[in-house]
């Protein structure tokens, strides 16, 4: 299988300047000599406030060894001084942990190391720990292979704009690796690696755009847009006669789109385009059900997915308590998409106000099942269905919490 495979080299991250104010004056004693390379000097700076504890001048240390800054390089203390930043959460140490276990640099090579400390990094964000994560996952390097969480973690690291983990993760939903197969999704993914000049996602491109609905620009000059509304950012411009391809259609009369002129990814309102055609015809039914299978294994952009083919009918029957539900724990994960949908989607539901103070929000329709949530009195709720024994399954938008509560805990909102 073909993947867009980033060299796994060792990264010096830049050194850290963040220190307590009692140490700040001996550490940017240290970083001044670094940064005029006066390496001896920088160690000498570091070292007394390493040994006391501090995990900036730990993972400088680290750095220093490593890379064989001034002294003779030296793996084994390297690894010492990052072990003890990293405890302390130093999410460069972690990093560069990950990366020398994983490529036996100095150490023996111990691929479970490396995942381990992988994993403490990417936890915190570091976008290259979590695509290498991925990369691991994705070709099972001493581990199972496992799809769904390289899918998972090439998302993380495309979110803060990698372009290698865009391309890879185009090319997971051009294939249904991990993902619900969408050509949408990966001509979206690869349009923003090919913006950053990523020649594989750029000749992906020109597959995946085969896939999608073709439209023309019927109006010279027309504006692309950042979001579905006249008042967002222009991304782009498009002329008469330019092809477009639909990535998905909102319901206020906008197309999300693709356009080959740089790789342009924005919103058209739909009457200033006419169809072409081209594409394949999407099987909605097989679509929902793909994205149910990885929405019930907790995948957020699934379950948004899904909300929105309940609420708008496409696979499957119409229907807003589901939708509502899917969107509710894909929002519940910080997906933003989702929590937006919500606002429409409760809006179809019945809706009630909770009569009492501290009114308990529960796991399952009994009172000795787990709290969820406390409501208020004047609290709004969302009926999603109605249990036995005078229980109400309800969404509650703080929190995005669905949960039971007792009917008599309610009366009905104005």
């Amino acid at each position: 299988m073909r993947k867009c495979l980033a060299a796994m080299l060792l990264s010096l991250l830049f050194i850290s300047s963040a220190q307590a104010d009692s140490a700040a004056e001996q550490f940017q004693k240290g970083l001044n000599a670094y940064q005029r390379q006066d390496y001896a000097a920088a160690l000498q700076a570091w070292q007394g406030l390493a040994e006391s504890g501090d995990p900036s001048s730990q993972y400088n240390l680290g750095v220093i060894y490593h890379f064989g800054k001034g002294v003779p390089q030296d793996y084994l203390q390297a690894v010492a001084w990052y072990r003890k930043a990293a405890a302390q959460g130093h999410v460069g140490a972690q990093y560069n942990l990950g990366v020398i276990y994983e490529n036996g640099r100095g150490v023996a090579q111990d691929l479970a190391e490396a995942l381990t400390w992988y994993h403490k990094a990417a936890e915190q964000g570091d976008v290259s720990a979590q695509y290498n994560l991925a990369i691991i996952y994705d070709n099972g390097r001493g581990v199972p292979q496992d799809y769904v969480q390289a899918a998972a973690w090439y998302r993380k690291a495309a979110e803060q704009g990698y372009a290698g983990a865009q391309t890879n993760l185009g090319y997971a939903y051009a294939n249904g690796n991990g993902v619900a197969r969408d050509f949408a999704w990966a001509v979206y993914w690869s349009a923003l690696a090919a913006q950053q000049g990523n020649k594989k996602a750029a000749g992906n491109l020109e597959q995946y755009r085969s896939q999608l609905p073709r439209y023309r620009v019927s109006r010279p000059n027309i504006n692309v847009r950042a979001k579905p509304t006249t008042a967002s950012e222009v991304v782009g411009r498009a002329d008469a006669g330019d092809e477009v391809y639909r990535l998905g259609r909102t319901e206020d009369g906008w197309l999300e789109v693709y356009l080959h002129d740089g790789n342009t990814v924005g919103y058209i309102a739909e009457f200033l385009l006419e169809a072409v055609g081209g594409g394949v015809t999407q099987d909605y039914a097989q679509l929902a059900a793909s994205y149910r299978k990885a929405a019930e294994q907790g995948n957020a952009e699934a379950q948004t997915n899904l909300g929105y083919a309940y609420a708008n009918g496409e696979g499957v029957a119409h229907d807003y308590v589901r939708a509502v539900y899917w969107s509710a724990l894909a929002a519940q994960q910080g997906n933003e998409k989702a929590a937006a949908n919500l606002e429409r989607y409760r809006s179809q539901l019945p809706r009630y106000r909770v009569a009492r103070p501290s009114s308990n929000v529960r796991a399952k329709p009994t009172t000795a099942s787990e709290v969820l949530k406390q409501a208020d009195a004047g609290d709004e709720v969302y009926e999603l269905s109605r249990a036995a024994d005078g229980w109400l399954e309800v969404y509650l938008r703080d929190g995005h919490t669905i949960g039971y509560i007792a009917e008599f805990l309610l009366e009905e909102a104005p």
